[in-house]
């Protein structure tokens, strides 16, 4: 099992006495793609944030390729991450003053994987992969193209061959051209090294590129008028 929970509630602190998550039971396979749609404020975030184990759940279990992530220790959490989930935020939240690189190699880094494979390589073959132009590779990313951003983030997010990627609204901001072409690179990459991707969208356009899409309020069991960030 990719990954799975198990009676999760979670809330945030400042409203302890009202859980903003509750999830009987939720899972998927390895290998598989799932998008989950659902509008802006219903939680969605927050669900990828306890997958990638960003924050803990209140109750319940949430295991990660068969991990319980919701009793590992903080450090141990980290390093789980870096090593099993690639992260594709929705602003994909590069580092504006390091070049294509050094933005790449530092998730690298924290996943300590240069014992495993030469991840200078690693990186060439990604960019490569991904079409970005190799004079490219050493600006500083805050002076990248849109498009360009777009394929730095993906392949930050494949550095350390996760088993799993989640991406958060990842095509919110951008054009229908734009769209289709950081789709098709990213289920082209998912396919390939068979990745589990969890990708939440409230953009019901992205429904032909999945095999199983999901209502967030069939996986959330809250009241219709709740709303989360």
């Amino acid at each position: 099992m990719g990954i799975s929970f198990f009676n999760v509630t979670f809330s945030y602190p400042s409203r302890s006495e009202q859980a903003i998550l509750n999830v009987p039971e939720w899972q998927i396979h390895a290998g598989e793609h799932v998008l989950i749609q659902g509008p802006s404020g219903s939680g969605k975030t927050t669900f990828l944030k306890l997958i990638a184990g960003l924050l803990r759940p209140g109750t319940g279990a949430i295991k990660i390729l068969g991990e319980r992530i919701d009793k590992m220790s903080n450090s141990e959490c980290d390093f789980f991450r870096a090593r099993n989930i690639g992260y594709v935020f929705q602003n994909f939240n590069l580092i504006p003053y390091l070049n294509v690189i050094d933005n790449i190699r530092l998730a690298a880094k924290f996943a300590n994987t240069a014992e495993d494979y030469n991840v200078d390589n690693e990186i060439c073959n990604l960019l490569t992969t991904l079409n970005v132009e190799k004079n490219d590779w050493e600006l500083s990313t805050r002076y990248l193209s849109y498009g360009q951003i777009q394929r730095v983030a993906i392949a930050r997010a494949m550095i350390n061959r996760p088993k799993i990627i989640i991406a958060d609204e990842p095509t919110s901001s951008l054009d229908a051209s734009n769209k289709k072409v950081f789709l098709d690179l990213l289920m082209s990459l998912v396919i390939k090294h068979k990745i589990s991707l969890v990708l939440v969208s409230h953009d019901q356009s992205l429904s032909s590129y999945f095999g199983r899409v999901e209502s967030f309020s069939d996986i959330n069991i809250m009241k219709k008028n709740s709303q989360c960030l």
